[in-house]
């Protein structure tokens, strides 16, 4: 164990902070993610992840069914879960820098699973931290891929339609932004929000496509009503229908995660702004804040709002306290339109606990 430790930590020393490539076997960092180190070892990985990923898909078809079996039969279900986090893990860090090696890890990881004769709840967990990955990437190919993967195994899981709205959504708004390059081009006028447009370059068709359809449904299904009514309550505001947004949004009672519960408060105060109530714009940012302290787009829109109600001092404060914040904050808005990646965290952290 110590040469394999002592590896390890080279990797993780504040020399090589800057490393491009995995240098030790993915299947020591493997050993030392099952001990419990799970931070320590992903941040390898992440301070990696600008090198070649692909070494770990490697070295898992090599050796993973060997360390699965290595302690026996008594912990091979363990050791299998194991290294299906550490793969989904894997997957994440590469998410932005090489998204066809991570896609490659999850679809090897996801066939690993399926060889069981029954979904577990710890399959249903990794299909829905999977789905996370896949729709922050926005590849609908692999993502159709996964979700006919998912029916075969969980078809009674309710996020499989609002995987398959997001679809619709993604689709649409790429239809909006098509729409909205071709009236620039033309000279029309139009604006992103309310134009959708069929594919190809055809001018816009606001019938097209409507995610509504796809989303209204699933405000009956409690596993799905509150990201269902955030979705519906931005559209609405788009859309310039603020009443039936402010609706959606007080359905949000119970909301599923902090960084719904944010957005939601963050999407009343542009309501409440558009409506011309100050106040309570500048209450419902307060709450946003409360949640995420220091996301950018709540805390200049507060600042701005502070500032329209002659609160200077008090904008100044707001403002001071988002610069102060080193690393800054990520704000949950930057994750809207990937679909569940938003619950990144909290899907892995439930991974982690089946583990222990």
């Amino acid at each position: 164990m110590r040469p394999r430790l002592a590896l390890l930590l080279v990797l993780l020393s504040p020399a090589r902070a800057a490393a491009q490539e995995i240098t030790v076997s993915p299947i020591d960092l493997l050993s030392h993610y099952e001990l419990g180190q799970h931070a320590k070892v992903m941040k390898a990985v992440a301070d990696a992840s600008r090198g070649n990923l692909d070494v770990v898909l490697d070295a898992l078809k090599r050796d993973g069914a060997a360390w699965i079996a290595q302690d026996g039969p008594k912990w091979t279900d363990r050791r299998r879960m194991v290294l299906a986090t550490f793969a989904l893990e894997v997957a994440h860090a590469g998410l932005d820098t090489q998204w066809t090696n991570s896609k490659n890890l999850l679809e090897w990881t996801c066939t690993l699973l399926r060889r069981e004769r029954a979904a577990s709840g710890f399959e249903r967990a990794w299909h829905l931290a999977a789905l996370a990955l896949l729709e922050g990437a926005r590849d609908l190919e692999a993502l159709e891929i996964h979700l006919a993967h998912m029916k075969a195994r969980i078809p009674d899981e309710p996020r499989l339609r609002l995987a398959r709205a997001f679809v619709t959504e993604t689709i649409w708004w790429d239809d909006v932004m098509n729409a909205w390059a071709f009236n620039m081009g033309s000279g029309m006028p139009g604006t992103p929000a309310l134009m959708p447009t069929p594919r190809k370059g055809q001018p816009p068709d606001p019938g097209a496509l409507d995610p509504a359809h796809a989303l209204v449904p699933l405000l009956e299904v409690p596993e799905t009503r509150n990201e269902a009514a955030l979705r519906l309550a931005f559209f609405s505001w788009r859309a310039g229908l603020t009443d039936q947004a402010l609706d959606y949004l007080r359905t949000i009672t119970a909301p599923d995660d902090p960084g719904q519960a944010h957005l939601a408060h963050l999407f009343r105060a542009w309501s409440y702004e558009r409506q011309q109530k100050n106040d309570q714009a500048i209450e419902a940012l307060r709450q946003s804040l409360d949640l995420v302290p220091g996301a950018q787009s709540a805390s200049l829109l507060l600042a701005v709002r502070l500032h329209s109600a002659g609160r200077g001092q008090e904008a100044k404060a707001v403002m001071d306290r988002m610069l102060e914040l080193d690393p800054p904050v990520f704000d949950p808005w930057r994750n809207y339109g990937y679909g569940d990646l938003r619950r990144w965290s909290v899907l892995i952290d439930d991974l982690r606990r089946r583990l222990r």
